[in-house]
């Protein structure tokens, strides 16, 4: 049998290359009810619905800024055209 992975002695070669970084002071995460709360917000009420695949909760990609929201006026503008039977010009 052959030697599959590098030997012993080049173990935590790159963490001991690595410089030491202090650890930076962070706001503390919300917890019991309030990350509750804050799940249901990110998953469903500011998820954006689009085409293709859904984006996945460790994804680099970017929310776009545009609003997925119809404006109520545009909403009953449709539904007067709807039953008028078409698209016809509203008085």
């Amino acid at each position: 049998m052959g030697k599959v992975h590098g030997s012993l002695a080049r173990a935590g070669k790159v963490r001991g290359q690595t410089p030491k970084v202090a650890k930076q002071d962070k706001k503390k995460k919300p917890r019991g009810r309030a990350h509750k709360r804050l799940q249901y917000n990110r998953r469903f009420v500011t998820a954006v619905v689009g085409f293709g695949k859904k984006r996945g909760p460790n994804s680099s990609e970017k929310i776009p800024k545009t609003s997925s929201r119809i404006p109520y006026s545009c909403v009953i503008m449709k539904l007067k055209l709807h039953s008028l039977g078409g698209f016809q010009r509203l008085p």
